[in-house]
Order: structure tokens, then C-alpha cells, then sequence
């Protein structure tokens, strides 16, 4: 058991499994109110390494006089070892044996794509879905992985059924060293598999949104704090969030970002002679800032973020959001004459002019593209896109099917030539 809300829901029932052991109280439910009303006390249970994030103030009045009651916290560690979870297969070998377990539908994928990759002695697999919610009270994709070895080894695929009913459904298996999730779409598609030409980048991480996220209202610009912020234009770029990407919101960017460096590990002490008010105002809010926990800021310049370089100032970009539950590329133009910089959820290919966006957006929206992304996207994952499956789409082949490639090759005949020319340099000096 990994997830969040299940560890939630194990620990708070077991806990009033040993109140009621011991104890009469009247019970409450934290949907409807408090855990435990008669002695004013809320249970709540979170991970030390994501704390949640949800509020419990239900009115303004409780953020100014406090709660009204006391709040239990239980935090828990937890691992995630897919390695663990296959042991027992390891131990199992070639010998005949049905297993049968009610997991996450991305812990199965989890331990079938290590069995898989490990060449461990599968010879079936079904994952049958069902309603966690009904039996569990767990808001979370879960199934019954049925799983036998030593049959018939060699065989990588996993059937997603319906219902214990039926035994017909897709499957997701291993083919060319990745775990796709649609093994009968991926073969129809599998021509255009192999890496892109253009690297596909992520938006830009600060871990400061209070801060360094800013919000345009009436010509004046305010953090998350509610400050009227007045600084330099220098630093200050239009943003989009992921969500804005998903939801078609990219023409008018409401949002601002203050981005600190042009690339990773650039100074920042400059900013204090170059744009001393935005200096000013990181110095006013550095207790925000100094606190970011994530060890990419450890040993770098003050204010420093992360994910930024050239490519994040391109004037033009492709850009899907990495979250939402749909194969949706959006086309981002410049804003008042700048560049638009996006959130670190998002994903984007950067481009030079209008004619190059063009191009990649009349590819990336073809039924070939959507079709091969499609057999490789895990819908029920936490983050279903991600750049490495962005990255798996090679553009030429998808060029040539549809007829543009040599479209393609004058529009990034720059791009083309570095990456020759790079691939070159590998073959003559390869790393040792």
C-alpha cells in the first residue's frame, strides 16, 4: 500500500479500531465535520515527504480565530520499491503459481515492468478494475492482479479488464525496452518510434509561487501574499500555468513570473545593480525563498531557480500540460512582445518563428502522433505525460509518413544539423 489517501484511510481506521477497544465516544466523519466532535478533536494523516496541502479552515472567521478544535496528526514514512514488490516472483522462478493482489493499477504496472524488464518467469497477467471508492473509501484507480508464472515464459503483456466477467480488454506490455500501455496500438504505430530531433523541455521550477508567481490586475501586478509588487520589467515575463495550457486559456496570460537567471547556475548577484527594486523585493521576501527545501538550490546563487536556459525565452513553443487527463499540444505565441515562460508541469518545444510552431503543431495534432501517444500514455498515472514519452515521437518519420518532411528539414535545418553533427562527434570520440 503506497498511496497517499490509502495510508490515510488504513491508519485512521485502525486507529478507532483501538479507541473503540477501549474507549466510548461518539464518532464523527471529517466529511460531514470533525473525527471525534464530543472531545473537539480532527484527525488528520499526512507523509513526512509530502505534507498535505489541503486546508481545514471551512470559513474566514476560523483562519481569524483559530479552528475552534484540535487537530491529531499522524505522519507516516513510506517507500515505493517496485523491487520489493517482485521478490516474490524472483523467488518463484520457473515454478507454476497464481498470484492474486489488490493493488493501485500503477503499482501493478510498477511490478510487471520490473518482472518484464528482469525477464522474470511471467506467463499471464490480468488486472481486473473495481470501484475502490464503493469498497475501500480509497479515491484512487485500484485493481485484482492476477499474475501466473512458469507456464509459458516470455510472455509481456497484461490484459485490462472491465469486469471479473469477462476476460476480453486491452493489454500493456513490454516492447522495445518501455512498458506501453496499449500493446495493439503501439505495434500498428510502432514505425514512428525512436528519438526526436528537438528536445523537449520542461517549464521553469522556483518552489516560491507566493513569490515568484505574480498576478496582473488593473495594470498593477500582486503576489500570492496579497503585496502590490513594483518592480523592474527585466525579470518579469508572461506565465502560463499548466492548468491555463489545458483549459485553452494561452492568448492572454494573466500571470507573471519573475525569472531570476537565463540559465542554471548563472549568478543572480548582478540583479542588485541592473534591477535593484526587484533585488529589493527578493531580499523582503528571502525567508520564503531561503526555506525552499528541494536540494537543486543547495550550492547555487541566491534566488536561484531551475529548468531555465535559452530555450525558455524562445519566442514561439508547442506546449502540453503534463497533469491533465488529454493528449492536448497548445500553441503559445509572445505576449506584448515577450516571451511566454511556463510552470515546471508543463512541457514544450521551443521555436524560433511562427512558421516552425506552425509545422510542429499541424504534426503533433495529426491521427499518427495522437494514435502513437495514445499506446504509450498511462492515463491513471499521476503525471501521465511526461518529456521521456514526448521524447519517444521521431518527427522525421512522422514527417515522412504525412508527406512533409523535407517541409520539415528547410523549416529546423539548423536543428537537424547540430544533431549530425553531434552524432558525429560521438561516433569518432565515444565516451569510454
Amino acid at each position: 500500500m503506497t498511496d497517499g489517501k490509502a495510508v490515510g484511510t488504513y491508519l485512521e481506521h485502525k486507529f478507532r479500531l483501538y479507541l473503540r477497544a477501549r474507549y466510548a465516544f461518539q464518532e464523527g466523519n471529517s466529511a460531514r465535520g470533525i473525527d471525534f466532535p464530543d472531545v473537539g478533536v480532527d484527525l488528520k494523516v499526512t507523509s513526512a515527504q509530502q505534507p498535505q496541502s489541503s486546508c481545514p479552515f471551512s470559513s474566514a472567521k476560523q483562519k481569524v480565530f483559530g479552528l475552534g478544535y484540535a487537530l491529531l496528526v499522524f505522519v507516516y514514512h513510506k517507500t515505493d520499491d517496485p523491487l520489493a514488490r517482485a521478490r516474490l516472483l524472483e523467488a518463484l522462478g520457473t515454478r507454476e503459481a497464481t498470484l492474486a493482489v489488490l493493488c493501485k493499477t500503477t503499482v501493478a504496472g510498477k511490478v510487471l515492468a520490473y518482472a518484464w524488464r528482469a525477464s522474470l518467469g511471467t506467463s499471464s497477467a490480468r488486472l481486473y478494475a473495481f470501484d475502490s471508492t464503493h469498497h475501500f473509501g480509497a479515491a484512487v484507480d485500484a485493481g485484482l492482479l492476477l499474475l501466473r508464472t512458469g507456464l509459458t515464459l516470455g510472455v509481456r503483456e497484461c490484459l485490462r479488464v472491465d469486469s471479473l466477467a469477462t476476460d476480453q480488454g486491452p493489454a500493456f506490455g513490454y516492447r522495445d525496452g518501455m512498458v506501453v500501455a496499449d500493446v495493439e496500438l503501439y505495434e500498428r504505430y510502432r514505425h514512428l518510434a525512436g528519438p526526436s530531433f528537438l528536445r523537449w523541455r520542461s517549464g521553469i521550477k522556483h518552489d516560491c509561487s507566493k513569490v515568484m508567481e505574480l498576478t496582473l490586475r488593473g495594470g498593477e501586478l500582486w503576489n500570492g501574499l496579497r503585496e502590490k509588487v513594483e518592480i523592474e520589467p527585466t525579470f518579469v515575463f508572461p506565465m502560463l500555468k499548466s492548468s491555463e495550457l489545458a483549459n485553452g486559456l494561452a492568448t492572454a496570460p494573466t500571470r507573471r513570473m519573475l525569472v531570476t537567471q537565463r540559465s542554471v547556475g548563472e549568478s543572480t548577484e548582478g540583479m542588485n545593480g541592473s534591477a535593484p527594486a526587484t533585488w529589493r523585493y527578493l531580499l523582503q521576501h528571502s525567508e520564503h525563498l531561503d526555506r525552499r527545501g528541494s536540494s537543486i538550490y543547495r550550492g547555487r546563487s541566491r534566488f536561484s531557480i531551475f529548468g531555465v536556459g535559452d530555450y525558455s525565452f524562445a519566442p514561439w513553443k508547442i506546449a502540453i500540460s503534463g497533469f491533465y487527463k488529454r493528449l492536448g499540444f497548445t500553441l503559445v505565441p509572445p505576449f506584448d512582445g515577450r516571451p511566454v515562460v511556463l510552470d515546471d508541469t508543463a512541457y514544450f518545444l521551443p521555436c524560433s518563428t511562427r512558421e516552425q510552431a506552425d509545422l510542429l503543431m499541424h504534426l503533433l495534432e495529426s491521427p499518427a502522433a495522437r494514435g502513437f501517444y495514445s499506446a504509450l500514455v498511462f492515463w491513471d498515472s499521476k503525471r501521465p505525460i511526461t518529456s521521456e514519452i514526448l521524447g519517444r515521437l521521431d518527427l522525421l518519420a512522422l514527417a515522412r509518413e504525412i508527406g512533409i518532411e523535407e517541409e520539415l528539414r528547410q523549416r529546423f535545418h539548423e536543428e537537424l544539423a547540430s544533431r549530425d553533427a553531434l552524432a558525429q562527434q560521438q561516433v569518432m570520440f565515444p565516451a569510454s
